[in-house]
């Protein structure tokens, strides 16, 4: 390894919903066993249209967007910090750019 290369840089885990759930399961199990807590939340109004709406006391209000959330934990026993992107839906459109803010955002 290269000496200028930070030991202690953060890791990434990114998991969306997919055949099974085994993903998201996967991710939520590791966010509950390791007791992290929400660091973010990405915005997912340029991502994802409505797909439905919702009637209140005759009221029409907007369906609820997919969340789009990031976790964080320091692991003691590891010599790295941990972050899991936990996405509730997958973008319909637009992915790639998603993705290079995800990655823009665990850089930062």
């Amino acid at each position: 390894m290269p000496e200028e290369q930070d030991p202690r840089g953060s890791w990434l885990i990114a998991v969306w919903p997919g055949m099974g759930q085994v993903a998201a399961s996967a991710g939520y199990y590791l966010m509950a066993k390791m007791g992290m807590r929400q660091m973010a939340e990405f915005s997912a109004e340029n991502y994802f249209d409505l797909d439905y709406i919702d009637v209140k006391d005759g009221l029409i209000l907007p369906g609820k967007r997919p969340r789009s959330r990031i976790f964080k934990c320091h692991t003691g026993d590891c010599p790295h910090d941990l972050m899991i992107f936990i996405g509730e839906a997958q973008p319909p459109v637009g992915k790639y750019r998603f993705c290079q803010q995800l990655i823009e955002f665990a850089q930062e």
